[in-house]
Protein backbone atom coordinates (compact mmCIF):
# COMPACT_ATOMS: atom_id res chain seq x y z
CA UNK A 1 0.00 0.00 0.00
CA UNK A 2 1.28 3.33 -1.29
CA UNK A 3 0.16 6.92 -0.10
CA UNK A 4 0.35 9.81 -2.59
CA UNK A 5 1.60 12.79 -0.63
CA UNK A 6 0.26 15.67 -2.76
CA UNK A 7 -3.15 14.03 -2.97
CA UNK A 8 -3.33 12.15 0.10
CA UNK A 9 -5.04 8.75 -2.02
CA UNK A 10 -4.53 5.37 -0.70
CA UNK A 11 -2.93 3.30 -3.77
CA UNK A 12 -3.51 -0.81 -3.22
CA UNK A 13 -1.15 -2.78 -5.53
CA UNK A 14 -1.94 -6.11 -5.95
CA UNK A 15 0.31 -8.87 -7.46
CA UNK A 16 -0.40 -11.10 -10.26
CA UNK A 17 1.12 -14.70 -10.70
CA UNK A 18 4.73 -15.19 -10.03
CA UNK A 19 5.70 -18.57 -12.24
CA UNK A 20 9.27 -18.12 -11.49
CA UNK A 21 10.71 -21.54 -9.74
CA UNK A 22 12.14 -20.03 -7.03
CA UNK A 23 8.62 -18.14 -5.88
CA UNK A 24 6.33 -20.40 -7.37
CA UNK A 25 2.99 -20.55 -5.74
CA UNK A 26 0.28 -23.39 -6.52
CA UNK A 27 -2.31 -21.41 -5.22
CA UNK A 28 -1.97 -18.68 -8.18
CA UNK A 29 -2.30 -21.65 -10.72
CA UNK A 30 -5.20 -22.59 -9.01
CA UNK A 31 -6.70 -19.22 -8.87
CA UNK A 32 -5.64 -18.74 -12.80
CA UNK A 33 -7.21 -22.10 -14.08
CA UNK A 34 -10.60 -20.73 -12.09
CA UNK A 35 -10.64 -17.49 -14.25
CA UNK A 36 -10.17 -19.31 -17.45
CA UNK A 37 -13.26 -21.39 -15.97
CA UNK A 38 -15.08 -18.54 -15.43
CA UNK A 39 -14.75 -19.19 -11.69
CA UNK A 40 -13.73 -17.04 -8.74
CA UNK A 41 -10.53 -17.64 -7.38
CA UNK A 42 -12.32 -17.32 -3.67
CA UNK A 43 -9.29 -17.67 -1.07
CA UNK A 44 -7.48 -14.59 -2.83
CA UNK A 45 -10.38 -12.51 -2.88
CA UNK A 46 -11.23 -13.28 0.43
CA UNK A 47 -7.55 -12.25 1.36
CA UNK A 48 -8.03 -9.57 -0.36
CA UNK A 49 -10.76 -8.30 1.61
CA UNK A 50 -9.25 -9.17 4.56
CA UNK A 51 -6.12 -7.14 3.91
CA UNK A 52 -8.35 -4.23 3.02
CA UNK A 53 -10.48 -4.64 6.46
CA UNK A 54 -6.93 -4.38 8.39
CA UNK A 55 -5.76 -1.26 6.43
CA UNK A 56 -9.16 0.31 6.51
CA UNK A 57 -8.85 0.01 10.57
CA UNK A 58 -5.24 1.20 10.43
CA UNK A 59 -4.96 4.23 8.03
CA UNK A 60 -7.82 6.63 7.81
CA UNK A 61 -9.66 6.47 4.11
CA UNK A 62 -12.88 6.78 2.87
CA UNK A 63 -12.18 5.03 -0.65
CA UNK A 64 -9.42 3.09 -2.26
CA UNK A 65 -7.68 3.06 -5.92
CA UNK A 66 -6.34 0.22 -6.68
CA UNK A 67 -3.83 -1.67 -9.44
CA UNK A 68 -3.09 -5.05 -10.22
CA UNK A 69 -1.11 -7.04 -12.70
CA UNK A 70 -2.73 -10.14 -14.11
CA UNK A 71 -4.54 -12.09 -11.50
CA UNK A 72 -4.39 -9.10 -9.24
CA UNK A 73 -6.13 -7.13 -11.74
CA UNK A 74 -9.26 -9.88 -11.85
CA UNK A 75 -9.20 -9.45 -8.04
CA UNK A 76 -9.29 -5.31 -7.75
CA UNK A 77 -12.31 -5.66 -10.48
CA UNK A 78 -13.90 -8.25 -8.40
CA UNK A 79 -13.15 -6.01 -5.15
CA UNK A 80 -14.52 -2.94 -7.40
CA UNK A 81 -17.47 -5.06 -8.69
CA UNK A 82 -18.79 -6.19 -5.24
CA UNK A 83 -17.49 -3.08 -2.89
CA UNK A 84 -17.60 -0.28 -5.54
CA UNK A 85 -17.99 2.18 -2.79
CA UNK A 86 -14.89 1.58 -0.72
CA UNK A 87 -12.84 2.02 -4.31
CA UNK A 88 -11.83 5.21 -5.98
CA UNK A 89 -11.00 3.53 -9.09
CA UNK A 90 -9.07 0.66 -10.89
CA UNK A 91 -6.00 0.64 -13.04
CA UNK A 92 -5.50 -2.96 -14.08
CA UNK A 93 -2.32 -3.96 -16.39
CA UNK A 94 -2.37 -7.29 -18.51
CA UNK A 95 -5.37 -8.71 -16.58
CA UNK A 96 -8.19 -10.73 -17.51
CA UNK A 97 -11.58 -9.39 -17.31
CA UNK A 98 -14.65 -10.24 -15.69
CA UNK A 99 -16.51 -13.19 -16.52
CA UNK A 100 -20.33 -12.82 -17.70
CA UNK A 101 -21.34 -14.64 -14.77
CA UNK A 102 -20.11 -11.86 -12.57
CA UNK A 103 -22.25 -9.26 -11.90
CA UNK A 104 -20.14 -5.86 -12.97
CA UNK A 105 -22.56 -3.93 -15.05
CA UNK A 106 -22.20 -0.91 -13.35
CA UNK A 107 -21.61 2.62 -14.48
CA UNK A 108 -19.62 3.54 -12.30
CA UNK A 109 -17.01 0.67 -13.00
CA UNK A 110 -17.63 1.60 -16.47
CA UNK A 111 -15.87 5.13 -15.91
CA UNK A 112 -13.67 5.00 -12.80
CA UNK A 113 -11.70 1.56 -14.38
CA UNK A 114 -8.37 1.85 -16.65
CA UNK A 115 -7.10 -1.33 -18.48
CA UNK A 116 -3.85 -1.43 -19.77
CA UNK A 117 -3.43 -3.85 -22.69
CA UNK A 118 -0.12 -4.95 -24.16
CA UNK A 119 1.21 -5.36 -27.48
CA UNK A 120 4.81 -5.90 -29.04
CA UNK A 121 3.82 -4.85 -32.88
CA UNK A 122 3.17 -1.46 -34.82
CA UNK A 123 -0.24 0.00 -35.05
CA UNK A 124 -0.48 -1.74 -38.55
CA UNK A 125 0.36 -5.12 -37.95
CA UNK A 126 -2.53 -4.95 -34.40
CA UNK A 127 -4.86 -7.54 -34.26
CA UNK A 128 -6.46 -9.61 -31.51
CA UNK A 129 -4.24 -12.63 -31.81
CA UNK A 130 -0.83 -10.33 -31.20
CA UNK A 131 -1.81 -9.41 -27.83
CA UNK A 132 -1.16 -11.28 -24.86
CA UNK A 133 -3.76 -13.53 -24.24
CA UNK A 134 -4.41 -13.53 -20.33
CA UNK A 135 -5.73 -9.55 -20.81
CA UNK A 136 -7.79 -10.53 -23.63
CA UNK A 137 -10.05 -13.54 -21.43
CA UNK A 138 -13.50 -12.05 -21.20
CA UNK A 139 -14.70 -8.95 -21.20
CA UNK A 140 -13.49 -5.49 -19.06
CA UNK A 141 -15.63 -2.73 -18.12
CA UNK A 142 -14.04 0.39 -18.58
CA UNK A 143 -11.59 2.59 -20.06
CA UNK A 144 -8.74 0.58 -22.44
CA UNK A 145 -5.52 1.86 -23.30
CA UNK A 146 -2.76 -0.08 -25.67
CA UNK A 147 0.93 0.56 -24.93
CA UNK A 148 3.52 -1.07 -27.06
CA UNK A 149 5.78 -2.60 -24.67
CA UNK A 150 8.24 -4.66 -28.14
CA UNK A 151 7.76 -7.55 -26.41
CA UNK A 152 5.26 -10.54 -25.68
CA UNK A 153 5.81 -11.60 -22.12
CA UNK A 154 3.37 -11.28 -19.77
CA UNK A 155 5.00 -10.54 -16.08
CA UNK A 156 5.24 -7.96 -13.10
CA UNK A 157 8.60 -7.00 -14.12
CA UNK A 158 6.87 -5.15 -16.83
CA UNK A 159 5.51 -2.65 -14.81
CA UNK A 160 8.18 -0.03 -14.59
CA UNK A 161 8.18 -0.39 -18.35
CA UNK A 162 4.66 0.26 -18.43
CA UNK A 163 4.45 2.45 -16.01
CA UNK A 164 6.79 4.68 -17.81
CA UNK A 165 5.63 4.77 -21.23
CA UNK A 166 2.07 6.08 -19.67
CA UNK A 167 4.49 9.48 -17.82
CA UNK A 168 5.87 9.98 -21.15
CA UNK A 169 2.41 10.19 -22.60
CA UNK A 170 0.89 12.32 -19.93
Amino acid sequence: MFQDRNTQEFILAIAGSDLRPIKFDLGDIWSDFLILNHKIPKAQYLSLCSFYKKLKSKFQFKKITLVGHSLGGYLAQIFMARLGFAVDRIYTFQAPGLSKNIKNNSLYIKNNSYHFYTHHLSKEQICWHHFNFVQALHSKKGNKIILNLGTRLHHPRLYPAMIYKVLKLL
